[in-house]
């Protein structure tokens, strides 16, 4: 996990996602992998979109996993709801984690707010094989804390309501889920206190709730976060745009368009 920032009102909402991949040293820090990029979040379905962001903090290939799976039940029911994808996000991280032997030592540790869900640092990179999930190599259960978890946010159009939602799932020992009318939601390898923070600086540059506006405000952002967590998030940055009858890619060089 390094950096997922997502914006959302009733009219549209964007994700700005950067493409740092790190790599988990024995002395516990973290560095970068030179050459590697990814993405941090998957588009599920283009119209109405639907998008879901975020990663976990225990594997890449655990997110890759739960990607494919959600992928996977839009493209056999295109017609599925919000609601009825969301519903099905937390059993399926359930079911990803038992198919990698992962366990929680301790309660799920969240934390809500009206501008951001956070989501903890703390980070670790395993090997897998390939399944129906990517499977751990070992049957042994893994034992991680509270803070070991995959923190995800489902941003679509919710045809139903007619307007765009943003459902937020902290998923350790079990998945919590929340939701907001509009917001910004940020996770990655920040601390509770630096996203809170993050957050009400996003706000405060937030000029007009535009998508230009946004983007602006996001980037500037993510350029601030990157200079203190320069081996755990940094550029090329990415964005996606979810909006009634409209759902795609932005490109930076849009914004001087």
């Amino acid at each position: 996990m390094s950096l997922a920032v997502t914006f959302h009102n009733g009219e549209f909402g964007i994700v700005c996602s950067d493409s740092r991949v790190s790599m988990l040293l024995p002395d516990g820090r973290h560095a970068a992998m030179p050459g590697e990029t990814a993405r941090k979040f998957i588009i599920l379905r283009e119209a109405p979109g639907l998008v879901l962001v975020g990663t976990s903090s225990i594997s890449r290939w655990l997110d890759f996993s739960v990607y494919g799976a959600l992928r996977n039940y839009v493209e056999y029911f295109p017609e599925a709801s919000f609601d009825q994808v969301a519903g099905i996000v937390g059993p399926t991280v359930d079911e990803a984690r038992a198919e990698f032997g992962v366990l929680s030592g301790a309660r799920s540790a969240t934390a809500a707010s009206s501008r951001a869900k956070e989501r903890p640092n703390s980070g670790k990179m395993y090997r897998f094989l390939a399944g129906k999930f990517f499977r751990a190599p070992s049957a042994s259960p893994k034992v991680f804390d509270s803070a070991d978890g995959n923190f995800l946010n489902l941003l679509g159009y919710d045809r139903e309501r007619m307007r765009v939602r943003n459902r937020v799932f902290s998923c350790t020992d079990r998945c919590e889920q929340s939701e907001q009318q509009s917001g910004v939601t940020i996770s990655g390898f920040l601390d509770l206190e630096e996203a809170w923070v993050f957050a009400g600086k996003f706000l405060d540059r937030l000029a007009r709730e535009t998508p230009k506006c946004v983007i602006e405000a996001m980037l500037s952002l993510a350029a601030e976060i990157s200079a203190s967590h320069p081996e755990t998030i940094g550029p090329p940055y990415s964005f996606h745009l979810v909006a009634k009858g409209e759902s795609r890619g932005i490109r930076e060089k849009e914004l001087t368009s």
